[in-house]
């Protein structure tokens, strides 16, 4: 293959064909002869493996020739190049991941590829002293890229100086885009271009040569979008380029996966201007499903999957479409990349990651998530007991343990201590990164969760309120343009003026804090149906509080229809947007709207038509058939009425007891009306 290499560009893949013969033929060959070919056959097949660009094979061959008492230096070479490909390799998947993980993913690659790339490097350098080119591999994996160039001009052999050379300027160029040098990223990946497109000229049909500047174009492209959106046929014409190394080698899995990325950093780039991703995501989807068909054992595809189908599934969540298939198809891919990689901590906190968000659907269409969340927490326990130092582990237990209190609320059970596994996780989290905003505002949610519960029992919130504030307020310190944070700040001063109306006091100085964070989520993000639903509840508080001073509460009673509006447009599926517009609907017959009921009760079956078992729901609806009942004049209807809210208040308070405490006195009503005796205390 290297001599192909240099032939002009054409398919290689008859050569590919004659060197898996070759290695078919040494198999054979290895029974025959029995345990004294293993050395030497298990190293030869691991060299093919490698020319293969099937890395994970070779060096499982290698380390069974190692092991078979083949040591000497040209197999440590051979291991250390395996190792350190494999390096180059993780490296590329942790900068691919979200911000909070790429870090303790590069701790992972140095732990698990660095550090015995070097070893067996250095044990090659030993047979052959003289090797600038190790001693050159060995200063780029350990950081010294200034003695690695060194290196790289004293390299005899041309190919081998201009590789390491622009190997260099890639290690740099991925420095500095995860520093913020982005235009000092940018420099350095284009002299690295220049080094490829020279190389290109002597070795046109060199897949490697390809593969390597396929690369090199994910990483510009990521320097690039972080100080403006690269133009879309900016993309198409690195994927053009990309497509070289698979002209030459149309079983490059490797290049499958690498133009994937650029289309997924694509997508990214669009969904973060509202703009709709799921043609580029449904593309990359493809190249990585193509790239495991290739090559099944081929880690970085499942972890592109992976990720991609969650992106998708949240995009389509977020705008009323059914996400569950794409959310079965990215937990599979994170469960192959583990049996694959079951070493890599990281391996397990994406299936945790990619199992919450299963979760998140079943939450929302009232299925009971328990199972999930239990194999979400063993995922990410196995991630910690791996990695003791893995952030993403104690973030997604955090949030694993926050989900399961929901649950527990909803169901009527006291969270604490769920809530309390969830603060701990978290404090572990932000001990090992104190300027993670996420962490913060991932604290803020298990505090907040608490004083909903405590709010639903008639307890005090305001010190729960009180922590959620503090954390939320420190994640937008540590990111200003971090929306979430801004978000649920304004949902928890929302929730603390409604514990403050619920005990009499003027709610107007905590609705006027929750207006202004909520206006900055709005101006940082203009398309998160949520906020929209956060900033209808401040208003329809506001006007409970004007009619409860017996002054107009028209005006905000129509500002919280239009935001419902406004989140309606952009998730039809959000069903506590209906919710609240049947809330609306009980506020308005309240005054006297008796036409608002019909209105209230078609909307809350909407919401019920989602998510069937949520109690809210449910015992909104009773109190709409109540009231329906009282105005009926025609004693037959007024019962049937009144039957209908018996059952739907007992099937709320089945689902969630918490809510006899705010509807009971309802249901007792109800069974009057309908004529039915009120329970009675069990005899003892």
């Amino acid at each position: 293959l290297e001599y192909v290499a240099t032939q002009p560009l054409h398919d290689i893949t008859p050569y590919k064909r004659q060197l898996k013969a070759e290695m078919e033929s040494i198999r054979g060959e290895m029974k025959k002869i029995g345990p004294i070919a293993e050395g030497p056959g298990y190293f030869a097949l691991g060299q093919g493996s490698m020319a293969l660009h099937q890395y994970d094979e070779a060096r499982t061959q290698l380390e069974r020739a190692w092991q078979a008492g083949e040591q000497g230096p040209a197999v440590a070479e051979a291991l250390g190049l395996a190792y350190g490909r494999a390096y180059e390799r993780a490296l590329s998947d942790a900068d691919r991941a979200p911000n909070n993980e790429g870090q303790t993913r590069r701790e992972e690659a140095e732990r698990t590829y660095r550090r015995p790339a070097v070893e067996y490097l250095r044990k090659g350098l030993q047979g052959a002293p003289g090797s600038v080119h190790l001693a050159g591999l060995i200063a780029l994996y350990e950081g010294r890229y200034q003695d690695a160039l060194a290196a790289a001009r004293k390299v005899p052999d041309p190919l081998r100086a201009a590789q390491l050379e622009a190997k260099v300027y890639q290690a740099e160029g991925a420095e500095a885009t995860r520093a913020g040098r982005y235009e000092e990223a940018l420099h350095l990946s284009d002299r690295a271009g220049e080094i490829y497109d020279r190389l290109a000229l002597s070795r046109p049909s060199d897949p490697d040569l390809y593969a390597d500047d396929c690369e090199r174009r994910g990483h510009r492209m990521q320097a690039a979008m972080a100080l403006a959106d690269v133009p879309e046929a900016q993309v198409k014409a690195d994927l053009a380029a990309c497509d070289r190394a698979l002209g030459v080698d149309p079983g490059l899995a490797e290049g499958l996966v690498l133009e994937a990325d650029l289309l997924w950093r694509l997508a990214e780039q669009k969904s973060k201007r509202g703009t709709d991703p799921t043609p580029d995501l449904a593309a990359s989807l493809r190249l990585a499903e193509h790239a495991i068909a290739l090559d099944p054992r081929d880690v970085e595809a499942y972890n592109h999957l992976a990720i991609a189908y969650r992106v998708l599934a949240q995009w389509k969540k977020e705008h009323g479409a059914d996400p569950r298939a794409d959310i079965g198809k990215g937990i599979e891919a994170a469960r192959r990349a583990v049996e694959i990689q079951p070493e890599m901590p990281s391996s397990y906190a994406n299936l945790g990651t990619a199992l919450l968000v299963l979760v998140q659907e079943q939450q929302l269409r009232g299925d009971d998530p328990r199972q999930a969340i239990d194999q979400a927490v063993a995922a990410y326990r196995e991630a910690s007991t791996l990695n003791p130092r893995s952030l993403p582990a104690f973030i997604g237990l955090g949030n694993a343990w926050k989900m399961m209190s929901e649950v527990q609320i909803a169901q009527g059970a006291d969270p604490s201590a769920s809530v309390g596994r969830a603060v701990a996780a978290l404090e572990a989290a932000a001990a090992l990164n104190p300027r993670n905003a996420r962490v913060y505002n991932n604290l803020g949610n298990a505090h907040l969760t608490l004083a909903e519960y405590l709010m639903a029992g008639g307890n005090d919130p305001r010190d729960a309120l009180d922590r959620a504030a503090r954390s939320y307020q420190r994640a937008a310190e540590l990111k200003p343009d971090y929306y979430l944070a801004r978000y649920n700040l304004g949902y928890t001063w929302r929730s603390l003026a409604e514990a403050l109306f619920d005990q009499g006091q003027d709610p107007q100085p905590a609705l006027l804090q929750a207006t202004a964070a909520l206006d900055e989520a709005l101006r940082l993000n203009a398309t998160d149906a949520d906020v929209f639903l956060e900033r209808a509840r401040v208003k329809r508080l506001a006007a409970r509080w004007r009619m409860q001073q017996r002054q107009d509460p028209a005006p905000d009673l129509r500002e919280a229809t239009a935001e419902l509006a406004r989140a309606e447009a952009v998730n039809p599926r959000q069903p506590d947007v209906f919710f609240t517009r049947a809330l609306l609907a009980r506020d308005r017959a309240e005054r006297g709207d008796a036409a608002a009921l019909r209105e209230g009760l078609g909307h809350v079956a909407k919401a019920l038509n989602i998510n069937p078992g949520e109690g809210r729901y449910l015992a909104l609806r009773g109190v709409l058939e109540l009231m329906s009942a009282r105005l009926e004049t025609a004693p037959n209807r007024r019962q049937e009425q009144a039957r209908r809210a018996v059952a739907s208040l007992e099937a709320a308070f089945k689902a969630n007891p918490m809510l006899q405490r705010e509807y009971g006195p309802a249901l007792t009503e109800a069974r009057l009306q309908a004529g039915i005796a009120p329970s009675r205390p069990a005899e003892l």
